[in-house]
């Protein structure tokens, strides 16, 4: 099993044909959305296009900057940059163990609690303990303690701009 991958449990918006609006509003009241894509995407002037549309392969985090947004997904939680688009599109997509993750710039932050929001990436570390300490020392907020069940561990968090996420251990 690898030791850092994104796993994703759901979607908040479907993706009608194979287009996503510029101008992408969540459903409900939480910022993460899953687009259902297995290809990196193309641009088209105010149109997001995604090459085929075969399952989850993609989730889009919308962020307030992406310099702060970089901080956590690259530098903490080390996924690496395939496309750098933040000058032409606000735009930066990231990879980890074949899942791609894009954060989407010039979003306000989310004020989304925890007991509202509904969809939430899950990134696999294998010292949960040292990744834990790793981000409060980057003054990362998290919320409560590690969490304990018969398949993982887990802490729950939230990026610079309010989008909450896990880091999990799995047994």
């Amino acid at each position: 099993m690898p030791n850092e991958s994104l796993t994703f449990l759901g979607s908040l918006k479907r993706v009608v044909g194979s287009r996503i609006n510029d101008k992408i509003e969540p459903i409900g009241s939480c910022s993460l959305s899953v687009a259902m894509l297995n290809e990196p995407l193309e641009r088209s002037g105010s149109v997001i296009m995604a090459m085929t549309t075969s399952g989850v392969g993609q989730v889009m985090i919308f962020v307030s900057s992406l310099e702060k947004a970089k901080c956590l997904y690259v530098d903490l939680l080390e996924l690496q940059v395939v496309n750098d688009m933040s000058v032409e599109a606000g735009m930066l997509i990231l990879k980890n163990e074949g899942a791609y993750l894009t954060l989407h710039e010039g979003y306000k932050p989310s004020r989304v609690s925890r007991e509202d929001c509904r969809i939430v990436p899950i990134f696999r570390v294998h010292n949960i303990e040292e990744k834990r300490q790793k981000l409060k020392n980057h003054q990362v907020e998290l919320y409560g303690e590690i969490q304990t069940t018969p398949v993982h561990r887990y802490q729950v968090l939230k990026d610079f701009d309010g989008n909450w996420i896990e880091i999990g251990e799995f047994k």
